[in-house]
């Protein structure tokens, strides 16, 4: 996902759940995210989709 939106994999200092581990962020234009705005996952959603369809779709088995 990161690849299609051109983000990056960060960490942050967790504030709740994961007491003093780091959690897994996401850096998009500049903005980190420890919760992937809706937004953005249709965004990569639809680049996949457009990267799969122009490499001639998914190969299916039988």
């Amino acid at each position: 996902m990161e690849a299609w939106l051109n983000g990056t994999v960060c960490s942050s200092r967790c504030c709740s759940v994961c007491g003093d581990s780091e959690c897994r962020t996401v850096e998009v234009e500049g903005a980190s995210y420890e919760v992937i705005p809706e937004a953005l996952l249709v965004k990569a959603e639809l680049i996949a989709a457009l990267t799969v369809n122009a490499q001639g779709g998914l190969s299916q088995s039988s």
